[in-house]
Parts: structure tokens; C-alpha cells; sequence
């Protein structure tokens, strides 16, 4: 289950897409637990389907940057989750000016790759139909016939080749949301807390048997399960038995000392073989001044953001730093910054993750690397210090 399903999962839910409706609506609308609309729901400002925004699906194009944004205000105030379902290339940081920083943007794109020929809205609507087994459907706003007609034939001209067979898998999957209900309660989006384990080390060797019981006494008063993901067997059981309601080990030769693969594929093997969905934070054991409001603070920031990260501000200009390079000469690592001559009030404010936390969701494991999953929001804490 990723994050739109469970955001659904045992509501009712109301599906209101930019086509006209035939009554006023808003009632119905509103008085659902959750409602879904659709990129800049330009029909919004007819009154006619409520006013509530709980989710936007949303394909970022040149039509929808350029489109009137009346209802920025409504959005921003109401602070909905946006979900992209389309078009990958199309999103950029830039996007996120028009949500502002406290609208938590979310990659679904590869879950509705099945659909993606189709409309933004009929796309979602037969991706709910297959998918959402757990809530109460009402869908509005799309409508067959000439207001179809006259939608292919203008604003969705592009979609003219697909229509046909959009038309109908939408008009099955619309049968198929009536059917739906809500049967069992609802499972909401968990927390848990990730550790990462190695028996051996690289950089130091046998850290991590020095350092992980002091985290977990860190962590002890936080309410959440802690998975301990590692090669040190011996270690996890220690673990295990120091804590036995609150630490759930899971060994894996994958995590070993000189194994220099990306931490999102040990941790992406461990939520598929536990079948773990939900927000986490991965904190590291080398991190000795954490505590734990940083992991609270950066949950808490996941509310606007899809990656969080403790970090620090950079004490130092950021065009200065050089790395050795083509059989040891020094280039600069980031020419994007210009040449280290320039003037340190026209840089911009950067900042270094620590390592200590970083949250997401567990989709964000379907990257290649999690710190693809969006733009990171930094949660500045006051040491970078960590042991290697």
C-alpha cells in the first residue's frame, strides 16, 4: 500500500473531476471524509462541488503553470497533499512555487504507469478502481456524452486518439468505485524508525557494537518500533532482548563492511521482505549528540515536506570547495556556484545533511536512491558531528 491508498484507507471518499456537474453537489461533497480533485480544478470557483481539498493528483504542464490561480489562496489555506501521477520530466523544484513550502508534494508516477495515455482524472479513477479496497466511494464531475465530447474536442484535444477506450475504462471503473465500502478500520499511515547495522566497519571498525544501545536508550521514550537492519546477528539479539516490545531485528548479509552499495536498496529489501508501508525515519548510530526531538522534529516537518533531513548551515562559502580530480588535480566540485573569487552575499544559503535522521516514505525506497523521492526540507540541529 503506498501513501495515496492509505490517505483513503477507511474514509469516504468524494472524487470530483473538472467536468460539469448537473446539481449543486456541494453538500455531499464536503460531508466526505476525503476529498480527491484534479490539477487546477478550474471549475472550483462555480460552487457547485463543495468546498473541502484534502488530495490533488496533479500533472505538472505548461498549461497548468499558466493557468489562472484563483484558488491558490483556498489551496494554501486548506494545505491538501499533492500527489503527481503523470509526466515525471515535467516536475521541478520550480513547482513548488505555486503549493508554497507547507504543501507536502508526493512521486506516485510509476504506480499509474498502466493509465498513463490517459487524462489526469481518468487515470486516478481507474487506478482507485483496481486498487482501493478499503473505502467508500462518490465520483462527480465526469461526465459522458457531449460535455465528454466537448472536453476531447478542446482542453483535451492531445487525448482525442485515446478517448474511446479512456471513455469506457473510466465508465467501468466509475461502476466498480459504487461497489467499493469501507470494511475494515481504517489503517492510517504508521511511524517507525530505521536503524542501519553493520558488524563491521570500514571507516572504524566495530562501531556500531559501541554505539547502538546508547541510541536506543535515545530513542526509548519515542512511541515508535524500531527496526535494527543488519549483518551482526549477534548484536540484534542483544538488541532484541534489551527491548523485546520495542525492537524488531532483521538480518541481512547485504549490510557488511566494505559493501558500498546505496543504503536504499538494504533498507528497500528489508520493507519488502517485512511488507512495511508507512513513513520511517533512518537514523544512523554515528550521529552521538542526536536526540530524540530531532527524529520528532523531522516527522513532525514530513507533514509539509516529502523528505526531511537533519542538517547544518554551511559555515563556509559553498564555491569553495574543490576535489581532487583527473590523477590528483583540483577542479572545482560545483561549477554551478561560480569561481571561488565570488562574493559570498551573492551565494545562496546552503546547507550539509548530518546523517543523524532522515524521513520519508516508503515509497521513496522505489528510487534508485531515496533522496530522489522530491526536494529535501532541512531540520537544522545544532552538530554535524558523526563518527567514522
Amino acid at each position: 500500500m503506498n501513501r495515496l491508498l492509505q490517505l483513503i484507507d477507511g474514509k469516504t471518499v468524494a472524487v470530483v473531476g473538472n467536468g460539469p456537474v448537473d446539481k449543486d453537489v456541494s453538500a455531499e461533497v464536503d460531508a466526505c471524509d476525503v476529498v480527491i480533485r484534479f490539477n487546477h480544478m478550474y471549475r472550483y470557483g462555480e460552487g457547485t462541488t463543495g468546498k473541502k481539498i484534502s488530495i490533488i493528483c496533479q500533472t505538472f504542464t505548461s498549461s497548468y503553470m499558466r493557468a489562472d490561480d484563483r484558488h491558490n489562496a483556498e489551496v494554501l489555506r486548506q494545505k491538501p497533499e499533492v500527489f503527481i501521477v503523470k509526466r515525471r520530466n515535467n516536475y521541478h523544484p520550480w513547482c513548488h512555487g505555486y503549493y508554497g513550502p507547507d504543501i507536502r508534494v508526493n512521486d506516485l508516477i510509476d504506480h499509474f504507469h498502466e493509465w498513463c495515455n490517459c487524462t489526469t482524472g481518468g487515470e486516478v479513477v481507474c487506478y482507485l478502481a483496481k486498487y482501493a479496497d478499503n473505502s467508500t466511494f462518490k465520483v462527480f464531475g465526469f461526465p459522458s456524452g457531449k460535455a465528454w465530447e466537448d472536453y476531447i474536442a478542446t482542453d483535451a484535444k492531445h487525448y482525442q486518439q485515446i478517448a474511446p477506450l479512456e471513455r469506457k475504462a473510466v465508465d467501468e471503473a466509475i461502476v466498480e468505485l459504487a461497489k467499493k465500502q469501507v470494511v475494515r478500520p481504517a489503517c492510517g499511515i504508521p511511524r517507525r524508525i530505521v536503524v542501519p547495522v553493520k558488524r563491521n566497519s570500514s571507516g572504524r571498525p566495530g562501531k556500531n557494537r559501541e554505539l547502538l544501545m546508547p541510541l536506543l536508550k535515545k530513542l526509548e521514550s519515542l512511541p515508535y518500533q524500531i527496526s535494527l537492519v543488519g549483518d551482526d546477528s549477534e548484536l540484534l539479539y542483544t538488541a532484541e532482548q534489551a527491548y523485546p516490545m520495542k525492537v524488531l531485528p532483521f538480518h541481512t548479509p547485504a549490510l557488511r563492511a566494505g559493501n558500498t552499495e546505496d543504503v536504499t536498496k538494504v533498507i528497500r529489501d528489508w520493507r519488502d521482505a517485512t511488507g512495511y508501508s508507512g513513513d520511517m525515519a533512518l537514523v544512523q548510530c554515528t550521529s552521538p549528540d542526536l536526540t530524540a526531538d530531532w527524529v520528532e522534529l523531522c516527522f513532525d516537518e514530513a507533514r509539509y515536506s516529502s523528505l526531511v533531513a537533519t542538517a547544518v548551515e554551511l559555515d563556509f562559502k559553498c564555491n569553495a570547495i574543490y576535489k581532487a580530480d583527473f590523477g590528483g588535480v583540483w577542479t572545482p566540485f560545483n561549477g554551478a556556484f561560480g569561481p571561488a573569487s565570488e562574493a559570498r552575499q551573492n551565494l545562496p544559503v546552503c546547507c550539509r545533511i548530518t546523517g543523524a535522521v532522515e524521513v520519508f516514505h516508503t515509497d521513496a525506497l522505489d528510487f534508485p536512491s531515496f533522496w530522489s523521492y522530491g526536494p529535501m526540507q532541512p531540520v537544522f540541529v545544532d552538530s554535524a558531528k558523526d563518527i567514522d
